[in-house]
């Protein structure tokens, strides 16, 4: 392992792949890591002519990171963070084996992930939707259109909602109705658009 040239990077691949398959590391972590390792080798070698394991400093790593971030199209966060992740463990392993004595990914920090939440129709997509469950016809018809107002409504997400309905039986529609027949002690009741539907 010591005779390996800190100039190959082929070699150094090589080397690390055989680490990562002694280590018992997944199929699908070691194949995102080599090919992150060798989108980082490619830029290094457009960047700086020559590339020296113990020449590429915590400067070069921020340099890279930036340079993921101005892709276009961009690179999710988590793209990003796991190239990063690639490279803290293949410059671990190399000083672990004495191929440099520094590890410049040490004080790296990841990118920022945004955490979006769940987006709302705007008014157009809401009349789109509205006007097709309008169309359905029959008993299913008028479930489709209480699902979707308990949507719109209430805020729920469509597996939550879908979930409220499969366990609810039976159920029982009436229009412009305060008391549902079959029902005298119902656990819930929703009233939306003169349309009153409870459930056990």
């Amino acid at each position: 392992m010591s005779e390996i040239n800190k100039h190959d990077g082929s070699a150094l691949l090589e080397a690390f792949k055989q680490y990562l398959y002694a280590e018992d590391t997944s199929r699908n972590t070691s194949s995102a890591y080599l090919s992150d390792l060798s989108h980082f080798l490619n830029w290094c070698s457009q960047t700086v002519e020559t590339f020296d394991l113990d020449e590429v400093t915590p400067t070069d790593i921020r340099d890279y990171r930036e340079h993921l971030q101005e892709i276009v199209p961009p690179l999710a966060p988590a793209t990003i963070n796991r190239r990063l992740a690639a490279l803290r463990r293949f410059f671990s392993w190399a000083k672990e084996n004495g191929f440099t004595e520094d590890q410049p990914t040490e004080r790296i920090r990841n990118v920022e992930t945004t955490d979006h939440g769940p987006r709302s129709l705007d008014r157009k997509q809401w009349h789109r939707l509205q006007r097709s469950v309008e169309q359905a016809k029959g008993n299913q018809g008028i479930r489709d259109r209480c699902i979707v107002l308990l949507l719109y409504h209430t805020g729920l997400r469509g597996n939550l909602a879908t979930t409220c309905f499969t366990y609810t039986f039976p159920i029982h529609w009436i229009k412009n109705a305060k008391t549902l027949s079959g029902h005298p002690k119902p656990s819930k009741m929703l009233i939306r658009e003169d349309l009153c539907f409870a459930s056990q």
